[in-house]
């Protein structure tokens, strides 16, 4: 199974997480401020997620593929 799921997120809400990234598991180059300066300029507001006229959220979404399982040890 192949797929996309998809989401609206406040952009005021994506750029707060940016400082949410530990900064030791960034590059050595990038810090908390640059990824939030980067995102602030290539997330463009495409949705109006509150339906008050004014687009306020960035449409995301992630490709995915599935594959079967079993599922083991489980009882009802």
């Amino acid at each position: 199974l192949d797929g996309i799921i998809g989401c609206a997120i406040t952009k005021e809400e994506m750029l707060s997480i940016a400082y949410e990234i530990p900064e030791d598991k960034l590059p050595g180059f990038l810090t908390q401020e640059i990824v939030a300066q980067l995102l602030d300029m290539v997330a463009i507001p495409d949705i109006d997620a509150d339906g008050d006229g004014v687009k306020e959220s960035v449409s995301a979404g992630m490709k995915f593929t599935a594959i079967p399982g079993n599922l083991v040890g489980l009882e009802p």
